[in-house]
């Protein structure tokens, strides 16, 4: 392979790595927003008045027995809504969880996309050898995490997010596999000298 086209190589990587980071924002905010709308569309649910249902004739007063068959939407509120905010609480903090990692987490989607754009960098300046098997296996661990949160999201009937989410483990399956060929080539005898000018 001409030193034309291992250029070219790295230049699609370096792309691909950056197209990964922008998905990968992409994806952690629309998946915020997903769980923004469910506490919602939960409270609006709440508060629809529930419908009493007609009980047995119970002797006494015609006020006792709407009183006895009767039971107010805020009485109901009131007792479920501790168990309910600690449920709401739990399910939240697992929501963004993948492989035991909070994806959601500012932290990991901002060290996440800064050694993306690393990588892209020295993938385009460097064109080493040990840089392309570091973007390889980086790659290829997102692209597990990415797999695990298309199974996640399917799970969770989030059809757009696992759409999103398995766009993003094609890129980076797709980063990872531009990597291990560059690697390979660079170290081919025939690409040798070609490579090691570059």
């Amino acid at each position: 392979m001409s030193r034309g086209r291992i250029v070219g190589g790295h230049g699609f990587l370096s792309a691909l790595l950056v197209a990964g980071a922008v998905l990968f924002v992409v994806g952690v905010a629309a998946e915020r927003g997903n769980r923004h709308t469910e506490p919602a569309s939960a409270a609006i649910a709440a508060s629809v008045p529930v419908k009493t249902v007609p009980g047995t004739h119970v002797e006494g007063s015609g006020s006792e027995e709407g009183e006895a068959n009767t039971t107010s939407a805020t009485e109901l509120a009131g007792q479920e809504t501790p168990e309910h905010s600690e449920t709401g609480a739990s399910v939240e903090s697992s929501e963004g969880t993948v492989l035991g990692v909070n994806l959601e987490s500012n932290g990991v989607v901002a060290v996440g996309v800064m050694l993306s754009l690393v990588l892209a960098a020295l993938a385009w300046l460097l064109r080493s050898k040990i840089v392309l098997a570091a973007v390889a296996a980086f790659t290829v661990v997102f692209a597990v995490f990415d797999i695990a949160e298309v199974i996640h999201q399917a799970n969770g009937s989030h059809r757009g997010v696992a759409a999103l989410a398995a766009l993003i483990a094609v890129v980076h399956l797709a980063a990872a596999t531009v990597a291990t060929m560059l690697l390979l080539l660079r170290t081919s005898p025939s690409t040798g000298s070609a490579a090691t000018s570059a």
